[in-house]
């Protein structure tokens, strides 16, 4: 039997120091995406309101405020280029799409000598129809803030500046709705923005500026009253929710530090700072619920103005520039962002000459880590493991009849993955720096996986039930790639806990096969786990897993969260999203029971569906009760 092994090796320690710095050298420069910024042609001058939305096509539609005759620009980009309309609506807009990709803009509507709110749709063949909502004579609404729910109603935020308030407008069917959400002297100012947005539970939510005070404040409907919190003095906020309903937020606090703060359980938490001498953000989240800001930056003493992304890579902020300019009158005026669910960032945003330019960039859809925590087990009887942590290479051999169980043992952390998206493809990179083969048969790793929870177990070596991957055969002292299960991977990153556990070893052959750890950091790279991912597709009604089926496992989903507030959809078996899972819900799965694609499943009778979901129900709390 041949043994090779390259640890210690001179060469290899130059190969590794090369490739640490390196890795020190890109470290910045890992986050550079790459930006593509184009011009976008548009009559007369352009400013605020700037609004970027994309539908689920990957279609973006662009809206601003023009100089021109018509007030408002709206276009399309198809990939290549924009398309242009200047549809006679007003300077005091908001654009919004509904479930269906179809654009909406909420905007006052001047007629006969008075005010109205007023919603207009853009329609299939291109021409725009408005329905206005008959507000009262006295009011002045100005400034509005369109968002849906999740039942494609629209809520439309206002300002009434002539009584000093801040209105709430929701249409149900053909019927409108108004109320008032509160009363504030800032509300009298013409330049102040407020924004409105959708959370779980169809809850609005507004956000805008008491100028009295100089603060920034956050208004949310509690289901028996609107509550107010001062979030901090400032001013340009941008609100958006994850996928598991917290709020996060950018404004410029203090009037010169771009901060992001996040709202969660109740409270707002005490902000981080971006960048200084920076205003004007726009606050996006990607594919894995991380944020990502856009926003001016200053720099005093200089006439240069910069337009720059900020994104929040799990332990800090990375910035890099989008676009700059040579200031004459006062840089980017304004700007708009949105993420599409390919996880590309599609910006509109004006400079200092009043023009409207489009940048865009792919932020991409890998996610790679190291284990959280590896160890060497080793057993005589392969039942009964001893484990250790803290060697610089894990080491792998099973000879059964010599009573002879080696294996190595990795977790990784992938609580960093919302359900919101699913695991497409997965692969586990080991840097091999031993093995051994007889004359013709070499060693082949095969990988086993459980849900693990973080820490190191005797028990966890055992966990050989679920294979999951395997090498090709080793034969050479080289890093190697090992596809393994996504489906089994994306389990994980549903379930209750949010660590995958991996137990590796040769059960066949008898030979050695060792690779480096994660606490090897000079001669050899740690064991990586490379996931790429895309967002979750809930695309037909009962469908919890977002697979295109639904099934057993959907109605596990279902059963798990029985009876209580849930917060992320269906992910959760809320198929209705109205934030709890109740019968209704248990409704919409058993009507589309056994459902695949997006092919429409015939509804059962009622006395089918209520059989179909006792059996589904019984048989998942049985198991979930057995011991």
């Amino acid at each position: 039997m041949t043994v090779r092994n390259r640890v210690g090796v001179v060469s290899r320690t130059l190969v590794a120091l090369v490739a640490f710095v390196a890795a020190l050298a890109t470290a910045g420069a890992a986050f550079g995406q790459t930006w593509t910024v184009t011009h976008i042609p548009v009559a007369g001058d352009c400013g605020r309101p700037v609004e970027v939305e994309v539908d689920s096509t990957g279609l973006v539609h662009g809206a601003s405020y023009t100089s021109s005759s018509a007030n408002l620009w709206y276009g399309q980009y198809n990939g290549s280029s924009w398309s242009s309309e200047y549809p006679s609506l007003s300077s005091h807009y908001s654009l919004a799409l509904d479930s269906t990709g179809r654009p909406y803009v909420a905007f006052t509507l001047y007629q006969n000598g008075k005010f109205y709110l007023a919603l207009s749709h853009r329609t299939d063949a291109g021409t725009w129809e408005t329905s206005s909502f008959p507000t009262s004579p006295a009011e002045n609404p100005r400034f509005m803030s369109l968002d849906f729910d999740s039942q494609d109603r629209p809520h439309i935020a206002y300002k009434d500046t002539a009584a000093q308030t801040l209105r709430h407008a929701y249409r149900s069917g053909s019927v409108w709705t108004s109320e008032t959400v509160l009363s504030n002297p800032a509300f009298q100012f013409v330049n102040q923005d407020v924004r409105i947005a959708m959370g779980d539970g169809d809850t609005p939510h507004f956000l805008w500026n008491d100028y009295d005070v100089d603060s920034i404040k956050h208004t949310r409907w509690t289901g028996s009253s609107f509550q107010t919190q001062t979030i901090g003095t400032g001013l340009d906020g941008s609100m958006v929710f994850d996928s598991a309903n917290s709020l996060h937020l950018c404004y410029a606090k203090d009037f010169n530090y771009m901060t992001h703060a996040v709202f969660s359980g109740g409270s707002w938490s005490t902000g981080s700072v971006i960048d200084d001498w920076s205003d004007d953000g726009a606050i996006a989240i990607d594919l894995l619920d991380r944020p990502h800001v856009v926003y001016r930056r200053i720099y005093p003493g200089s006439s240069l103005d910069t337009l720059k992304h900020a994104a929040w890579n799990g332990a800090g902020w990375t910035t890099q520039n989008i676009a700059q300019w040579t200031s004459t009158i006062s840089g980017p005026e304004t700007e708009a962002v949105v993420i599409d669910g390919s996880n590309r960032m599609h910006v509109l945003f004006t400079d200092d000459s009043r023009d409207l330019y489009y940048a865009t960039c792919d932020l991409g859809r890998e996610l790679a880590m190291t284990p959280t925590v590896d160890f060497n087990a080793v057993s005589s009887d392969g039942v009964h493991f001893t484990v250790t942590d803290g060697d610089t290479h894990l080491f792998t051999q099973q000879i059964s009849w010599a009573n002879k169980y080696n294996r190595a043992v990795m977790e990784f952390d992938l609580s960093a993955i919302p359900e919101s998206v699913i695991i497409e493809s997965a692969t586990l990179q080991l840097d091999i720096n031993l093995f051994s083969n007889s004359p013709t048969i070499y060693p082949s790793l095969q990988i086993y996986g459980y849900t693990g929870d973080g820490v190191i177990g005797t028990a966890d070596p055992t966990q050989t039930a679920m294979p999951i991957g395997q090498s090709a055969l080793i034969t050479a002292l080289d890093p190697i790639t090992i596809d393994l299960d996504a489906d089994f991977i994306d389990s994980i990153v549903r379930g209750e806990t949010s660590y995958l556990g991996l137990v590796a070893f040769d059960p066949i052959t008898g030979n050695q096969v060792g690779f480096y750890s994660m606490e090897e950091s000079l001669f050899g790279q740690a064991p990586t786990l490379a996931l790429t991912y895309a967002l979750r597709q809930y695309l037909i009604p009962g469908d919890a897993t977002g697979n295109d089926v639904v099934d057993a496992a959907d109605a596990a989903v279902l059963a798990s969260h029985w009876g209580t507030a849930v917060g992320n959809g269906p992910a959760d078996g809320d198929f209705n999203r109205d934030g709890f899972v109740n019968a209704a819900d248990a409704s919409i799965l058993a009507a589309n029971w056994g459902s695949h694609g997006t092919e429409a499943a015939a509804v059962p009778e009622p006395a089918i569906s209520v059989v179909l979901l006792v059996l589904a129900m019984s048989l998942l709390l049985r198991r979930r009760h057995r011991v």
